[in-house]
This record gives structure tokens, sequence and C-alpha cells, in this order.
């Protein structure tokens, strides 16, 4: 190899080596925008999901024996049945979803015609008698139902464990996709346990979150204010924004469940803005 050779493989490298430095140093800003202040989140054991409506169906067994029972659900139904839900993983493609869930649904309803977005809450405090008869220690109970308009809405509804413990999980798991509001079948009742826990904290859970969201491309546009209830304790809630994409974000602890809800919607601003007040965790102060 002669002494031009040797020169031109030397100014190659040096070429290669700044572009190679030059790349790092562009994508570095990012990655550190991504991960700064945030932990990584894991569950200690591996949770199972199923493809269901936007409904939350979790008991906790307590070391006493006593059992807390939790359900949510988060329900667009049309005038007539005209529309369908399709699952669609759609938080988890826009990198937005939170980590250490044991329950999630997420999905799209179209609504072909107005309907009602339908929310209920049950709460149960329960202790078991003698033989096998139990009693309701406490008991909370939340229905209520909006008027929308026709179109369409995503939804995506999370739990996660903020201590160790045992739950069992419910699920109507649907067999159709789409599935079409007027069908009269397409599901199956299903259950799992899980015990373990998130190794992060609430906070770290919910910054680890917002972090994912900005760095998806949503700003912040405003703060709601959720007064507490009897049955959940809010953390945070806003609404974000990406071009012409709205984005309502919801945290809330369970009382009694140790288990913090999550709760995403995504859509146009009216729609948006719809749904959250529809679906709200509870009233929505000054």
């Amino acid at each position: 190899m002669n002494g031009r050779t040797l020169t031109k493989l030397l100014v190659f490298s040096i070429i290669l080596l700044l572009l190679i430095v030059m790349f790092y140093f562009r994508i570095l800003p990012q990655r550190t925008e991504h991960n700064e202040g945030s932990k990584n989140c894991l569950l200690t054991s591996n949770a199972t999901y199923w493809p269901s409506m936007p409904v939350v169906t979790v008991h906790r067994y307590l070391s006493n024996g006593s059992i807390v029972e939790y359900g949510e659900s988060f329900t667009p139904w049309p005038h007539e049945d005209k529309g369908f839900y399709v699952i669609e993983d759609w938080a988890e493609e826009l990198g937005i979803s939170p980590p250490c869930y044991i329950t999630k649904a997420t999905g799209k309803a179209v609504l072909e015609a107005e309907g009602k977005a339908g929310y209920g809450l049950f709460l149960r405090w329960r202790v078991k008698n003698d033989g096998n008869s139990w009693s309701d220690l406490k008991r909370v109970d939340k229905r209520k139902e909006t008027a929308v308009s026709a179109g369409s809405v995503r939804i995506a509804v999370y739990t996660i464990p903020i201590s160790n413990g045992s739950w069992k999980i419910e699920a109507g798991e649907l067999l159709e996709n789409p599935y079409w509001f007027n069908s009269t079948g397409g599901g199956r009742f299903v259950s799992t346990w899980f015990n373990g826990t998130c190794t992060c904290k609430p906070e770290e859970i919910l910054k680890a979150t917002l972090n994912k969201i900005k760095f998806s491309g949503f700003k912040e546009k405003e703060h709601v204010e959720i007064l507490e209830t009897e049955a959940l304790k809010p953390m945070y809630s806003a609404f974000f924004v990406r071009d012409s994409q709205y984005l309502y974000v919801e945290f809330a602890q369970v009382k009694g469940m140790d288990l913090v809800r999550v709760l995403m919607i995504m859509g146009d601003e009216e729609v948006v803005k719809a749904y959250a007040e529809a679906f709200t965790a509870g009233s929505v102060g000054g």
C-alpha cells in the first residue's frame, strides 16, 4: 500500500468519525429531553390484557380477608346503535401510554348519529361474615349521561398498582373488531390475577408519562381543576394540543385500592372537551 492510498484512508476515516460525532450530538438532546428526570418504571410481575370497551373492573384482596371492589366505565353510545367501536392501541403507537399498567382499554368510537357518553363508577368495601355471606362496609355509586354529537373519539383507560398486593382483574373481551353497537354478541367474560406492584411512586409515574407526552410533540394548553370525591383523589388533569389534535389526560388515585387510574381522550377540540366533561373523575372546579 503506497503513501497516497494511506493518506486517502486517513482522510476518509477522519470524515467518518466527524459524521458519527455530529450525529451523536444531534440526537443526544432529544434522548436527554425524553428521559430527563424520569425513572424507569416497571411491574414486578407480568400482566395480561384483553381487547375490551373502555371499562375497568378490579377487585383488591386485602391481607385481613376483606375486599375492595372497583369499577369504572367510559362508554360512548349512538342513538339507534348507529356506529362502532374499534380496538386501537393508539396511545402506545403515539408513545404516550403510561408505564406499569395492569389493565388497559384503548380504542376509537365512531358515532354515526348523535348519542350519549355514559359514565359509571362503583367502589365497595366488603367484609366476610360467618359462612359465605358478605357485608358492605361502604359503597359509592355514580352514574351520569352526557349528550354528545356524531363523530369519532379515541379513548384509553389504564390502572396502575402503587403498592404490593393482590388484584383480581375482570373484563368483557371483545371477539369482534370492529364491534358494532347493534351487535347482539361478540364478547365473553374473562378474569385473571395480578400479584405485585410498580417500582415507581405515583408522582414518578405521572412525571414519566408527561415526559412521553411532551416528547411526542404535544404541548400543554390548559390545566383542569378536578374536585376530590368519595372514590377518587385527582392527581393531575390537563388539555394538550399538537397541530389539530386535542388530548385530555387525567390521573386519579382510587381510594382504598392503591391504584392510579389514567384516562386519555383524543380527537378534535370540541369532541375532546365534551367527553372530558362527561368522563371526568369528579366535579370540575373553578
